[in-house]
This record gives C-alpha cells, sequence and structure tokens, in this order.
C-alpha cells in the first residue's frame, strides 16, 4: 500500500460567507492561498453555528452537494467531482 504525503486544512462555511461579497473575497483569497502552497482544502458547513435546517431562505445551499457545486462555481474549479452512495444513483 503506498501512502501520499497530503496536507489539508478544514475550512468551515455558512450562508453569509458566500451572500456577503467581503466574506467571499476574504474565503477565495484564503482556497487561493491554500492552494498555492499545496495544500488541500477540505470545505464543510459550520454546523455549530449555520441555521441550516436542510435548506435555507435564500436557497443558497442546502446539503452537501449543493455546497460543493457552490464552492466549484465561486472558487473557479475546473471539476467536481461527487461521491455519493445516494439510492438510484446506481441503479
Amino acid at each position: 500500500v503506498n501512502q501520499v504525503d497530503v496536507s489539508a486544512s478544514q475550512i468551515l462555511v455558512t450562508q453569509s460567507d458566500f451572500t456577503d461579497s467581503a466574506h467571499l473575497r476574504n474565503l477565495k483569497y484564503a482556497i487561493d492561498r491554500l492552494l498555492t502552497l499545496g495544500i488541500v482544502p477540505i470545505i464543510n458547513e459550520n454546523d455549530a453555528v449555520s441555521a441550516n435546517q436542510g435548506y435555507t431562505e435564500a436557497n443558497v445551499f442546502s446539503d452537501n452537494d449543493s455546497l460543493a457545486a457552490l464552492c466549484a462555481r465561486s472558487f473557479d474549479a475546473e471539476v467536481l467531482l461527487l461521491l455519493t452512495d445516494v439510492k438510484g444513483v446506481y441503479d
């Protein structure tokens, strides 16, 4: 078994990080710096402070797939790869 030496950093986000232009600008800068340094950003919703309960009033994101798509768009990703075990995908 080969192991790869990869550094990662977790970033916790909420709706306001995508709806407030200053927050989004800072988030984009942080993501860019991490990637420049060779660090893989792992982006998750900050459940501890988020009001998201499976939906959002502004439809910013409502689940991990939506958050992933929003991140891909916001950070100019070339590819978005979603891995899932959701029923129906393999049928």
